[in-house]
């Protein structure tokens, strides 16, 4: 009797846990293309805040949900909008059109996890790299070749709290999207609940 406690809870808590796995991650790099997510929950064009020129962004944006490091607020205003369908305001890692000034590492942080994103990006010639993270961990990454090129990069069916951008010259970013991760439902949570209750009540009936 005990044993077939035990492997029902055991087998309770295994798929409560399972239910709570984020979808596997995937990387979506789409170049050259008008193409982002479908359906966005949100989206920041940058016209939503008026910065002065060349102000270094930080949490300004954080009552939209995402706060970013190494950024500029239209930092190139003289400069093209950012392909495919950006227009001014953006965002650069470098400030006041000096593109030998960028920073190579830029990120965006969210202020919950989230499932996708995606965001319009042109780059001068250097090796691109994009990085997803939750928490610490790292999700996902790709990288795009040294070459100067633009399109909607991003990661889809994933489960991230934080994108990190590494480039090795200066690149523009514009029309950022991204969808909240969705909560795991409440018959999820009893199931896990139930699964460690029970685990617990057959452990107390152990003999000592």
């Amino acid at each position: 009797m005990k044993s077939g406690l035990i492997a029902v809870a055991a087998a309770a808590l295994l798929s409560g846990l399972a239910a709570l796995q984020p979808a596997p991650a995937s990387a979506a790099p789409v170049i050259a293309a008008g193409v982002g997510l479908a359906a966005p929950t949100n989206a920041i064009d940058f016209s939503e805040i008026a910065l002065a020129n060349n102000t270094p962004l930080t949490g300004q944006f954080a009552g939209l949900g995402v706060a970013f490091s190494g950024f500029y607020y239209n930092g190139c205003p003289e400069c093209v909008n950012t392909p495919p369908s950006g227009a001014k305001p953006d965002i650069s890692n470098f400030p006041g059109g000096n593109t030998a000034g960028f920073n190579s590492l830029v990120s965006m942080s969210f202020d919950t996890i989230m499932s996708d994103a995606a965001f319009e990006l042109a780059f001068n010639t250097a090796t691109l790299t994009v990085s997803s993270y939750l928490g610490a961990a790292l999700v996902e990454t790709f990288s795009l070749p040294s070459t100067s090129a633009w399109g909607v990069f991003g990661f889809t069916g994933s489960a991230f709290d934080r994108i990190e951008i590494s480039h090795g010259a200066a690149l523009l970013l514009d029309n950022l999207q991204f969808n909240t991760a969705e909560v795991p439902e409440a018959g999820t949570l009893a199931l896990l609940g139930a699964g460690l209750a029970g685990l617990g009540f057959a452990r107390r009936r152990r003999p000592a």
